[in-house]
């Protein structure tokens, strides 16, 4: 065995370094992919429909009604039809549940609005042609 200077470590103490930073790394850029996913997510979102991905941003993660209400947004689909609205009401908004389910201030054959109950001002918009729903839009007023 050779007798190590002051300056000189073992060899496996330079494997166990470069391991350490190899495995520093692979954590960075993993952060880093996270954040850049994410951040698409994000914008993705906003471009989508601002005024929703806004008031989700402000109002979601402290106020349940809200969140509810935003559930309700995001189920309903381009080319759904009012049985499939009535649906995704009655999953959001369960008869036995805390909260009452939005109430219709328009239903038309050609329009459908949607506000939320107990205190939101907050709208859903739907256009509909042929029994369907062929846009939707989210209020904040």
């Amino acid at each position: 065995m050779r007798l190590q200077s002051g300056n000189e470590m073992p060899s496996y103490c330079h494997f166990s370094m470069r391991a350490h930073h190899s495995v520093k790394a692979i954590g960075a850029i993993f952060v880093a992919a996270l954040v850049v996913c994410w951040m698409g997510f994000l914008v993705r979102q906003y471009r989508a429909d601002s005024a929703f991905f806004i008031s989700r941003v402000a109002y979601d993660w402290h106020d349940p009604r809200f969140a509810s209400f935003h559930r309700l947004y995001s189920r309903i689909q381009v080319g759904m039809t009012r049985d499939e609205l009535q649906q995704a009401i009655e999953q959001v908004y369960p008869a036995s549940g805390r909260r009452k389910p939005p109430r219709l201030h328009v239903d038309k054959p050609t329009e459908i609005i949607l506000f939320m109950e107990n205190g939101g001002c907050e709208g859903i918009i739907l256009a509909l042609a042929n029994g369907r729903i062929v846009s939707k839009h989210y209020s904040p007023d």
